[in-house]
C-alpha cells in the first residue's frame, strides 16, 4: 500500500472511530434522559412514596420517632398507586388535609371506612357501615376505642376515613373545614399498597374484608 493510501486509510478509520464514539455517547445520554423523564412521570402520575410520621396508623404503620438526643429515627414508608381513582372499604390512602399559607401541604394517611353513599355510624366502641358492625382486626387492640356518637351519609365524591390507632388519630370524626367529616376525592394522592419498613423489610398491605 502506498504511503498516501495508508495515511488516508488510517484517517478513515479514525473518522469512523470518532463517529462511533459520538453515537455511543449520544445513545447513553438518550437512555439516561429517558430514564430520568420516565422516573419523573411515574413519580408524578403512577407511583410515589410517602414517609409515615406519627402514630395514627399504628399498628399497621410505624411513624418516625425521635431518640433521647432529638435525632429522628426513620419509620415506615409506603408506596402509593396514584393512578387509582376510586377507593374501597379498607384501603389505606394518603391525602392532603390542609395547605398552609406558605403553600406547604399537610398530608395524612388513614383507612377508608365509608365510600360514597354509605351510612357510617360511630357508637360506644363500635363502627357500623350500612347498619353492619365492622370487625376491625387491623386497629390498635391495646386500647379500646371510644367514640362520640356520630351518624353520617357519605356524600358523592367523598370518603369517610379513620386512623387504625383510634384514640390517637385526627380523622373523619372531626368536622374539617368545608368537608362535613369526609374527605373529597380530589385531595387524595393515592392508595398505599407496599410498606417499606424501617427494618428494610418490604411487605404488601393486606386487603381487608
Amino acid at each position: 500500500m502506498a504511503e498516501e493510501e495508508r495515511i488516508e486509510f488510517d484517517e478513515d478509520i479514525k473518522r469512523r472511530n470518532r463517529r462511533n464514539t459520538y453515537i455511543f455517547v449520544a445513545a447513553i445520554v438518550i437512555v439516561v434522559l429517558a430514564a430520568i423523564v420516565s422516573a419523573l412521570l411515574i413519580n408524578k402520575y403512577v407511583i410515589t412514596s410517602y414517609e409515615i410520621d406519627g402514630v395514627s396508623m399504628y399498628p399497621t404503620l410505624y411513624g418516625a420517632t425521635y431518640d433521647e438526643d432529638g435525632n429522628k429515627v426513620i419509620g415506615d414508608y409506603v408506596y402509593l398507586n396514584k393512578a387509582k381513582k376510586s377507593y374501597s372499604y379498607g384501603d389505606v390512602i394518603v391525602f392532603v388535609a390542609d395547605t398552609l399559607s406558605d403553600g406547604t401541604q399537610v398530608k395524612y394517611v388513614k383507612r377508608v371506612i365509608g365510600t360514597p353513599g354509605d351510612v357510617v355510624e360511630l357508637k360506644g366502641d363500635k363502627v357500623y357501615v350500612n347498619d353492619k358492625e365492622l370487625k376491625e382486626e387491623y386497629i390498635n387492640q391495646e386500647e379500646a376505642p371510644h367514640y362520640d356518637d356520630l351518624k353520617i351519609t357519605v356524600p358523592e365524591g367523598s370518603y369517610f376515613v379513620l386512623g387504625d390507632n383510634r384514640n390517637h388519630s385526627t380523622d373523619s370524626r372531626f368536622k374539617w373545614e368545608d368537608n362535613d367529616h369526609c374527605i373529597k376525592q380530589e385531595v387524595i394522592i393515592g392508595k398505599a399498597f407496599i410498606i417499606k419498613h424501617a427494618s428494610g423489610k418490604i411487605s404488601f398491605i393486606k386487603k381487608v374484608k
